[in-house]
């Protein structure tokens, strides 16, 4: 994701984990659902629209100061 702010180029990226949506690929059985999300610190399967609101974040006057940071929007599903 490339912003540009005041003439400036912001370079920031976002990535989703799973999120839950209708469309889904591979529909999870409900045993795989209780599972995915016993294992989520936020006990919730990312939304796309909690997604897109961390996404307009780096497109909003608020991230001017933000730059080449890369944000994982998975409820805390990945760690290091």
């Amino acid at each position: 994701m490339v912003c540009i702010l005041q003439d400036r180029r912001l370079y920031s990226a976002c990535y989703p984990a799973r999120t839950s949506n209708q469309r889904s690929a591979t529909p999870m059985k409900i045993s795989g659902q209780r599972a995915l999300i016993t294992g989520i610190p936020l006990r919730e399967v990312t939304t796309p629209e909690q997604f897109a609101n961390a996404a307009l974040f780096f497109a909003s006057p608020w991230a001017r100061a933000v730059t080449g940071q890369n944000l994982v929007v998975d409820g805390g599903l990945v760690r290091d």
